[in-house]
């Protein structure tokens, strides 16, 4: 599956965040690249976000199967197409509610602008719309956030 998604699904997505037909997507997708700490090159990737004013926040799913966001420890540049335009910003790697007071908060306000990203998170349903208490504590305590600041 991660094959499809990195040589096939993602090329795509990102020749259609940067043209004019990006509307559809760039609600709820952007295109990030990082620059790799030890090699120098540049990843690129499509990625679930949530902007609040001049900050956009990623929170990877299943990001113990990724290394991209690894190279934003200690912060970073990176570069950005978001609603179509591009732009660069600065990156800060939160990792663990230990790398940040609200991570719950964080984590609870990118699962209303992305709920289907929630089972990738690990989160459990509490049966009523919502996640269970204990779910949200321990995926927050687990968490790996991105943000920047545009």
């Amino acid at each position: 599956m991660f094959w499809f998604m990195n040589h096939i699904l993602n090329p795509i997505m990102m020749v259609i965040l940067r043209s004019p037909f990006h509307g559809w997507m760039s609600k709820s997708l952007l295109m990030l690249t990082v620059r790799g700490k030890k090699s120098g090159k540049q990843y690129s990737l499509v990625t679930n976000y949530f902007q609040d004013g001049k900050t956009v926040t990623i929170i990877p799913a299943m990001a113990e199967k990724k290394t991209w966001w690894r190279n934003l420890r200690g912060g970073g540049t990176v570069r950005l197409v978001l609603r179509g335009v591009e732009m660069q910003g600065q990156a800060e790697l939160i990792e663990g509610s230990a790398g940040h007071p609200d991570a719950l908060g964080m984590l609870t306000t990118f699962l209303r602008a992305n709920p289907s990203m929630a089972g990738m998170l690990g989160l459990e349903g509490d049966g009523a719309g919502g996640f269970s208490a204990e779910s949200l504590k321990t995926a927050s305590e687990k968490l790996i956030a991105v943000r920047i600041s545009l």
